[in-house]
């Protein structure tokens, strides 16, 4: 059955386990259960059978499918610079209208006023003209997490960096619309850029006070500031545009 809503997730064979546990909470979900919403996982070459065999298990309503960043440059095989995220996920979204994006941390919750098709027919209205909807919040800003060579990538200065929150790239939908293809295919290129996503001397440890004064760049979010860039290049640090929290989602870090 075809299904014009699709969630996505990516894994690779650290993760693996965390995977298994977030596919899990899948299972609650009723329209996961009914059909009405397609799930795929897509797994990185470095993922064991073992592994597949107990997440088939655990998991036998997902589509699993491998995935090869084959055709990229040579850099992008070290997954620690979360270069192959974004070309893996727009892989999958001419299958949909839209898809959800959900990283290996993610668990679904059921509550009473809200429902996962209620998620999706907002990018049908309320966020259909940016094509994107954010829905986890870090805490913090993006400057202190912005690598400075970002900046010759993307039209954004330090001022906006300063005045706006850096939310969450292992949780978003996004549209196969001109709309949503504008913002994913500006973070391709800037993950095939040798400079953009993952710059020389990038590091992801942050010292979370140095984070919170937002004064200096102390580490770098790779894809997730990628992403936050080309959203405040398009659309300003007017973050109610792009970004609405759920009480669905959970993040779980293992």
């Amino acid at each position: 059955m075809w299904s014009k809503y699709g969630i996505v997730t990516v894994f690779s064979e650290n993760h693996a386990s965390e995977a298994i546990h977030s596919c899990q909470t899948y299972a609650n979900v009723s329209e996961i259960k009914d059909g009405s919403v397609a799930v795929i996982a897509l797994y990185a070459p470095d993922v064991s059978e073992k592994m597949l065999v107990a997440y088939r298990k655990y998991c036998p309503f997902m589509q699993l499918r491998p995935f090869t960043v084959d055709n990229y440059p040579a850099y992008f095989k070290d997954y620690r610079n979360y270069r192959f995220k974004f070309p893996t996920v727009a892989s999958v979204l001419p299958e949909f209208d839209t898809i959800m994006y959900i990283d290996s941390s993610i668990r679904f919750q059921e509550i009473e006023n809200e429902t996962l098709l209620d998620l999706f027919k907002s990018m049908e209205t309320k966020f259909a003209s940016q094509g994107i909807r954010l829905l986890s919040n870090t805490g913090h800003r993006n400057f202190p997490v912005v690598h400075p060579d970002m900046y010759e990538f993307f039209n954004v200065t330090v001022e906006q960096t300063k005045g706006s929150t850096q939310f969450q790239s292992g949780l978003y939908l996004l549209n196969n619309s001109p709309e949503g293809w504008n913002i994913v295919e500006k973070v391709i290129e800037c993950a095939v850029e040798p400079k953009c996503m993952a710059p020389k001397g990038a590091k992801v440890q942050c010292q979370y006070k140095e984070l919170k004064k937002n004064q200096k760049v102390t580490c770098h979010r790779f894809d997730q500031s990628a992403l936050n860039m080309r959203l405040i290049e398009l659309y300003g640090t007017n973050e109610s545009l792009y970004y609405q929290p759920s009480s669905i989602i959970d993040v779980v870090r293992e």
